[in-house]
């Protein structure tokens, strides 16, 4: 009996905990939902702050769908998906819905490479030049008798131009990484080329992150998306995410992208074959787990990372940027923060305010 009662009282607490739990959760999505403001460079001193519902900003602003996860101590405390991911079909969004990742493609693409020059099979201060063997690098005035490492290109410190990518439509006939590399038909956009210096400032190229997939093709994997999923996805267990380009018919749940005007794209997103700099698709859920792994190594803890190389990945390499490996740093009264935001022609990506280690919201 008396057994029989403890049993009893130990199952009440743990509902008791568990609806205190889902409480919390409930009040947070909902204190969340409600509390949308302008950005600050948006309101005057003397203004009223207003605050939003996302339902209405969502239709404001004619966004189809909108997904988030909320990490909080160390682990993904909700997530929430909201709107439809076909519009058209009004097909609800939900957290396993995979969207574009844009630009947040180029942080997981540069733990990877961390992770291979933590396994001694790269190093981030060797001259590129001696890893390209099926490409030449494009020296001018500006890059010739100076080295530019991995470091430089994960960072946007090498000195390169070509900001980023505008993608394929569906049936393009699709160009690959040297056609790319050198602005050649079929690509669609210019050449990557040094346009500064090496080492003198900030230039944001993701051209210069497509030169560290052709890096890795020449001395890793001829098979990018495969090698990321090996070295990345797979381990973190990010179930929901590819560098497949285009996204394989298997991914059934996906966002379709839409214009201003709410209109689908036509095969419903652009294809992007630069896949380093912009091709992830992958879910705030499944992305949160790239967060986590990273604060994980800066803790000490076992993870894809050392704390050796988790610092390194996270100290800007120039004194005059805020740019480190693959993601940008900042610091806000007294606490450190990573983040880093993409869009591709219909879908926008942002880690927001990643805090160094408690809490990040992604979207």
């Amino acid at each position: 009996m008396i057994k029989k009662l403890s049993i009893l009282i130990g199952i009440q607490i743990l509902s008791l905990n568990w609806l205190q739990a889902q409480s919390k959760k409930d009040f947070q999505q909902a204190q969340f939902e409600n509390s949308l403001q302008l950005p600050a460079s948006f309101v005057f001193a003397d203004s009223v702050v207003k605050k939003y519902n996302i339902l209405e900003r969502m239709s404001y602003h004619n966004i189809p769908s909108v997904s988030i996860a909320v990490i909080d101590n160390g682990k993904v405390v909700w997530a929430k998906a909201y709107g439809y991911s076909n519009d058209s079909l009004k097909i609800p969004a939900t957290i396993n819905t995979m969207y574009q990742a844009a630009s947040i493609s180029k942080s997981v693409n540069a733990i990877c490479i961390i992770k291979l020059v933590q396994d001694g099979k790269l190093s981030l201060t060797m001259d590129i030049r001696q890893y390209l063997k099926t490409w030449k690098f494009p020296d001018n005035g500006f890059s010739k008798g100076k080295d530019i490492t991995l470091s430089n290109l994960l960072s946007h410190t090498a000195g390169l131009g070509t900001s980023g990518f505008i993608g394929y439509p569906h049936n393009s006939t699709l160009p690959n990484t040297d056609q790319m590399l050198d602005g050649m038909a079929p690509a669609n956009s210019e050449a990557v080329k040094p346009v500064i210096a090496p080492n003198t400032k900030w230039l944001y190229s993701g051209g210069g992150t497509l030169i560290t997939k052709k890096i890795l093709n020449d001395n890793i994997s001829a098979d990018y998306a495969a090698l990321l999923m090996q070295q990345v996805l797979k381990p973190l267990k990010m179930q929901n995410s590819t560098f497949e380009q285009p996204l394989p018919a298997r991914y059934k749940d996906h966002a379709i992208a839409y214009n201003n005007e709410k209109k689908p794209i036509p095969g419903g997103y652009n294809v992007y074959p630069e896949q380093a700099p912009d091709g992830l698709w992958t879910t705030p859920t499944d992305y949160a787990q790239f967060i986590l792994s990273v604060q994980s190594s800066l803790a000490g803890k076992k993870s894809l990372l050392n704390k050796a190389m988790a610092e390194v990945m996270l100290k800007p390499v120039l004194a005059v940027s805020n740019a480190a490996l693959g993601v940008n740093v900042k610091e806000v009264g007294g606490e450190k923060y990573f983040f880093h935001s993409g869009t591709t022609l219909a879908i926008r990506a942002s880690i927001m305010e990643a805090l160094l280690p408690e809490k990040e919201w992604l979207y």
